[in-house]
């Protein structure tokens, strides 16, 4: 598959792919790297081993829109509550958008899993962990804030998008190829299911439940490295 030069003005023909960049936002933790991975095995220019990837957080592959030398595809999710200020602004041209694309996982989901990477790691700042706060107890209204502000922009300056529920396009390849249309254009689902195959693994996704034990400890063990933290500051 051929794949768009950023810089190029965002085409408008009817049925095609628009050339520009395209941009995974979201909440995280809801399948973005897979989709790096995914795309970048459909022969888009991604960040794949070219930025850092965390195997035991499956985090990673990020880049930044603000960056003249990211490849097509870029991926951060912590950039979602300021794209529509980028695009007030004209930090960010609209016209340079090709796609969004948001994967949509269960809020509650979404912020278990951040906090338990940062449990795991006992680091507020952890790969795939607490993002966009240092209270933990606060994640849940960040990430949803956060969302509502990125489909804001979509909504607003009318760019294309595409929306995906995870885990389910981890689990149907169908239903992904569908949702990705505005990116892939016309490509068949017969040369697009391979690609499916080669990166989505259903098995690594976790469901959390909040009344798990080791989650219960996720909060107490964010604070206790936000007061280590503040201690040594005040050293």
């Amino acid at each position: 598959m051929t794949t768009a030069d950023p810089s190029t003005p965002a085409s408008t023909e009817p049925g095609e792919p628009r050339a520009g960049r395209i941009y995974i936002g979201g909440t995280g933790r809801a399948g973005t790297s897979l989709l790096v991975e995914l795309l970048d095995e459909l022969g888009f220019e991604t960040a794949r081993g070219r930025s850092p990837y965390h195997e035991e957080a499956r985090a990673g592959h990020e880049t930044s829109l603000l960056d003249p030398a990211a490849p097509q595809v870029v991926k951060n999710p912590r950039q979602s509550g300021r794209l529509l200020g980028w695009l007030r602004d004209g930090t960010v041209d609209p016209a340079q958008l090709a796609c969004v694309i948001i994967p949509v996982r269960d809020l509650d989901q979404a912020t278990w899993s951040r906090l338990a990477r940062s449990n795991e790691d006992r680091a507020v700042r952890a790969a795939g962990g607490v993002t966009g706060t240092r209270r933990p107890w606060r994640e849940r209204d960040v990430l949803a804030a956060d969302l509502a502000s990125l489909l804001l922009a979509v909504a607003e300056f009318q760019l294309p998008h595409a929306l995906l529920a995870f885990p389910r396009f981890a689990a149907d390849a169908r239903y992904c190829w569908q949702s990705l249309a505005p990116v892939l254009g016309d490509l068949p689902f017969d040369a697009f299911e391979p690609a499916w195959s080669a990166t989505a693994d259903p098995g690594r996704v976790t469901a959390y439940d909040a009344s798990q034990a080791s989650l219960r400890k996720a909060v107490p063990l964010v604070l206790s490295d936000t007061a280590a933290r503040l201690r040594r500051r005040v050293r």
